[in-house]
């Protein structure tokens, strides 16, 4: 019997990058359905197909928590080392999902990782990272996972979420090799490349329940390709000196063929800091 024919994405949320397999019985059927076309017919459909699916890449719009990327003010050139608005250590903040009807409250925490150098960043039952700072200076996340897909990302080598030193103005981009496994059983879904940029857009004030902050923002993009199918991942995050990550917006498309799906959209406020234990 042939392998099936592996088209078919699964919904997308952040860390879930793998294909459900489509039997070879559907796929004949979609062969079937294309016979029925009248010739003439068919001649019209594949002229007008790829624009059509040149149609289906949609915007993505910034977040809508307080900033819009054309207005934020700083001077190009401005450097800023990331040490200044995010550093690794013990941390336990709480944030608000907006989108959860009524919205949830998520306990985000970093500890110390069992490898030295290596804390583990968790955002509630959700997701983890591994993150560490590269002999670069570089904060790069080593393995992403989550658990609400069941799903484990590894970066080879680790990709980076902030560089040590940030131009306002200048997209640093790069591409890492991934492997997604099933985190539990830990056999490969898939495996591919992600293109990854980052830039430092500027410093501007954002709104979270906490209270509206002076903040820099740092956009990401990653583009990650397995052939068939692949996704973009678009994130905006706003960072404050002493106090860090604040607020989180991602947007993320997935791609099947050349048509593009979504975007899913999901959003983190920082609210406050808990009492401690």
């Amino acid at each position: 019997m042939a392998s099936p024919l592996r088209v078919k994405l699964r919904r997308a949320e952040p860390g879930a990058f793998f294909v459900h397999p489509i039997v070879p019985g559907r796929v004949r059927g979609y062969a079937a359905s294309m016979r029925c076309l009248h010739r003439r017919h068919r001649l019209w459909f594949f002229l007008l197909l790829p624009m059509l699916l040149a149609g289906c890449r949609t915007h993505i719009a910034p977040p809508d928590w307080g900033f819009d990327p054309e207005q934020v003010e700083s001077p190009d050139g401005r450097i800023v080392a990331s040490k200044d608005i995010y550093q690794l250590g013990d941390r336990r903040l709480i944030f608000i999902d907006p989108a959860a009807d009524p919205p949830a409250e998520l306990v985000i925490s970093m500890t110390a990782d069992s490898e030295p150098g290596t804390y583990r960043a968790r955002v509630g039952d959700r997701y983890e990272s591994v993150l560490r700072v590269d002999d670069s200076g570089d904060l790069v996340a080593v393995v992403e996972i989550d658990r609400q897909e069941n799903a484990r990302v590894a970066y080879e080598p680790a990709i980076p979420v902030l560089l040590a030193r940030m131009k306002v103005g200048e997209v640093v981009e790069g591409e890492v090799r991934m492997t997604i496994r099933d985190l539990r059983r830990g056999t490969v879904r898939q495996r591919g490349t992600c293109r990854w940029e980052l830039e430092l857009l500027g410093e501007t004030v954002v709104a979270t329940p906490a209270g509206v902050m002076e903040a820099w923002i740092v956009r990401t993009r990653r583009t990650a390709d397995f052939g068939a199918a692949g996704f973009e991942l678009v994130q905006h995050e706003a960072y404050v000196p002493g106090l860090g990550r604040v607020a989180s917006h991602s947007v993320r498309r997935i791609r099947v063929l050349a048509t593009w799906l979504g975007p899913r959209t999901e959003e983190l406020l920082f609210k406050e800091v808990p009492d401690p234990e």
